[in-house]
């Protein structure tokens, strides 16, 4: 074989080389890319599981749920104004403030604040430190006061687990519970995994979901 013809069948492998080489970062970009748009879609999937509301309905009373602050008091007394229900419930889980007193008078003394009446708002009597005493103390209430139904204000988040342990506890009687979580709530299933607090939030909820589940439901 000639000089020529030697360096014409290198320059040939060296431009299938070329093509190979070429094509196999397409593949591999395509392949990368197919991995996080299907990662993104497990992540929002895994934040929608999290997330439960009930279509608005008109109800008895609001019941605001614990831990979550003033934007749960907020949604309450917004509902409130809306007319949706004619009273809160409060729960009372006996946190005590050295300056203000129990948690749950300031929590009342915020919604009066927000423009609730301060007659139109109520503090279960039973102490409560789970969101499973939370929906068994509301029913209590709501069945001692004659109301027949209920909203039940929580974070966005904290909704799955809510409805299913409301679920469990109004299980065998006519009373009716609504979950309505935060309108404006901080916590978005397409984006929760972009941020540290989204990560420890969903976490954490999954942990409190699974056990509840395992403990309520397999268990027993």
């Amino acid at each position: 074989m000639s000089p020529a013809q030697d360096r014409k069948r290198l320059a040939g492998r060296g431009g299938g080389c070329l093509f190979t080489s070429a094509r196999s970062w397409l593949i591999l970009t395509g392949a990368l890319l197919a991995a996080l748009l299907l990662g993104e879609s497990l992540l929002t999937a895994a934040g929608k599981i999290l997330i439960y509301a009930d279509p608005p309905h008109k109800a008895d009373a609001i019941a605001v749920l614990s831990g979550g602050g003033e934007p749960r008091l907020q949604e309450a007394a917004r509902l409130y104004k809306e007319n949706l229900a004619p009273y809160i419930i409060l729960t009372e889980t006996g946190l005590v403030t050295q300056k203000f007193g129990s948690l749950s008078s300031i929590e009342k003394n915020q919604l009066v604040d927000m423009g609730v009446q301060p007659r139109d708002i109520f503090i279960t009597e039973i102490q409560v430190d789970s969101t499973t005493g939370e929906a068994r103390a509301i029913r209590k209430m709501i069945n001692t006061r004659g109301y027949k139904s209920v909203l039940v204000v929580t974070d966005t988040f904290h909704s799955t687990r809510a409805h299913l342990i409301f679920e469990d506890a109004f299980q065998g009687n006519d009373l009716i519970f609504y979950i309505h979580p935060l309108r404006d709530d901080w916590f978005n299933a397409a984006t929760w995994w972009t941020s540290l607090a989204g990560w420890q939030t969903t976490v954490l909820e999954y942990a409190k979901l699974i056990s509840y589940l395992v403990d309520s439901r397999i268990l027993h």
